[in-house]
């Protein structure tokens, strides 16, 4: 359910706006399995296991108000203007009471959750601002300024799910099958053990502290930039942008520390493809001990209690915009920008700090489009162009026990058959090809008696038929750097509108 509120006071020099938003929101899912909550599995075409659920199963959780008041103001004095502007939000959700009865494979199960209120409970104030000065008090010369705090907007289970302790059931587990009369119909002394002690039951493993429901994570943005008018119907406008993130979470395994981990290194492949050729050994890596393996107890914080957990994105956007005069236009420019991760601080595991600090180069983007009509026939012709930065490359190789075990001097925590994921190319280091594209289109207008007209339109799409990567395979092995999707091939698309 929204509501939204808004009134407006126009003076002379003065243009308030107050006004509300209301949100109240409820979601209810539920889980049930066909076949009595049983799922058989065979191998060979011979009994193997059975797979059994814990349903009929159902989560609810609701928002109960989602608020937002705002007060905003333009001012106009002389050659100075400001809008000023304040939100005050609520956002407050919980998970209502629960109540789980018996089910085909958890027959005596009767059990009721308590509600859980104030996942979140969120109040808070951000202050909006922008200023706009004509410099010259002609009109071609404006400097810009703006700032303003912006709030994270969860999605409703995005926060309850995790406090809600129906959705912490394990629900389902494996038996083993052996079919001994051949009827393809498990009975229950054919059928081992479960596979989870747990089954059936609400284990949770992770839960929030309590100062996480209380504080809302957010960003500040801030700008500037000088909007000038180059001559008659050109202007350029130049900024500068920067957004940096406040109130960020991290997750805590109480049950295992720093010291529980033991260090490695493992040596990447031989390969041109890798930075300096390969060969080079990657360290900063730990395995937790095997006394520690799979416990789990995680406690959601706030990062600064462990360390600094910064996001910075600065960016210089270029544009130009000409109206030439006989309905030509052209219109473009740049945007350079980079976003700065620094998280280094360990929480569980030291091996947090390799590549804690991704600083990426600034990289430009280019986009640009124009307008030409023909002198003749009424046909109008258009172009868009733009050149984006290629894909980030990554390369991720997994390493048997037997490849690490040397560096390690035990095996791997999840035994001689474990495995574990090393990443071989540092993040924000490495970049594919530009991609480059270029759109064409041709109109013809076609005026009919009664103000009706017919508008033909012909459009080329990748006009140069490039082939640029957007994604490709970044586990490193045989299908490594593979594309896995490209730029659409060269198209051609003819339509029209009717205007009557």
């Amino acid at each position: 359910m929204n509501t939204r509120f808004s009134t407006s006071y126009v003076t002379g020099s003065h243009n308030a706006k107050v006004g509300f938003t209301f949100q109240h929101q409820e979601s209810y899912t539920t889980q049930d399995i066909s076949n009595n909550g049983v799922l058989l599995t065979l191998l060979n075409g011979q009994p193997r296991s059975i797979t059994v659920w814990a349903t009929p199963l159902y989560l609810r959780e609701i928002n109960k108000a989602n608020v937002g008041i705002f007060a905003q103001d333009q001012w106009t004095v002389r050659n100075l203007t400001l809008n000023l502007g304040l939100r005050y939000d609520y956002f407050n959700s919980y998970v209502p009471e629960h109540v789980m009865g018996p089910g085909p494979n958890v027959p005596t199960r009767n059990v009721t959750f308590a509600p859980v209120y104030n996942v979140p409970n969120w109040k808070d104030t951000s202050p909006r601002l922008g200023a706009s000065y004509d410099l010259f008090g002609n009109g071609k010369t404006a400097l810009k300024f703006t700032a303003g705090r912006y709030l994270e907007a969860p999605l409703l289970i995005s926060f309850t799910r995790v406090a809600n302790p129906a959705s912490a059931i394990t629900t389902n587990a494996t038996r083993t099958w052996a079919d001994l009369n051949n009827d393809f119909l498990p009975q229950e002394s054919e059928l081992g053990a479960l596979s989870s002690s747990t089954f059936g039951q609400s284990v949770i493993t992770t839960r929030y502290d309590d100062e996480v429901p209380e504080v809302r994570g957010y960003n500040w943005e801030i700008s500037t930039s000088v909007q000038h008018e180059l001559m008659t119907r050109v202007a350029m406008n130049v900024g500068y942008f920067r957004r940096w993130y406040g109130n960020t979470r991290t997750t805590d395994n109480e049950l295992i520390g720093p010291e529980d981990h033991d260090p490695f290194c493992a040596t990447a492949p031989i390969d041109s493809r890798l930075p300096d050729g390969g060969g080079y050994q990657v360290c900063g890596l730990y395995n937790v001990s095997r006394a520690k393996f799979g416990q789990v107890s995680n406690v959601m914080r706030l990062s600064k209690h462990y360390g600094e957990d910064k996001e910075v994105y600065d960016g210089v956007d270029v544009y130009l915009n000409a109206r030439l005069g006989k309905g030509i236009v052209v219109q473009g420019g740049t945007s350079t920008g980079r976003t700065l991760t620094d998280q280094c601080f360990v929480v569980d595991s030291p091996q947090a700090l390799l590549n804690c600090r991704v600083a990426p180069p600034f990289q430009t983007q280019i986009k640009v489009l124009g307008v030409y009509p023909l002198p003749w026939a009424g046909i109008q012709t258009s172009a868009t162009y733009q050149s984006l930065p290629g894909p980030q490359i990554t390369a991720s190789r997994v390493y048997t026990n037997a490849e690490v075990r040397g560096s390690l001097g035990r095996d791997l925590s999840s035994g001689v058959n474990g495995t574990v994921t090393v990443p071989l190319i540092a993040p924000g280091t490495m970049y594919g090809d530009r991609m480059n594209q270029l759109d064409f289109r041709v109109s013809k207008i076609f005026r009919m008696p009664g103000n009706r007209r017919i508008q033909a339109n012909l459009d080329l799409f990748n006009a140069l038929n490039a082939s640029s990567v957007l994604a490709q395979n970044n586990t490193y092995g045989p299908s490594w750097l593979r594309p896995t999707t490209i730029i659409q091939g060269r198209l051609v698309k003819f339509g029209g509108q009717f205007d009557f």
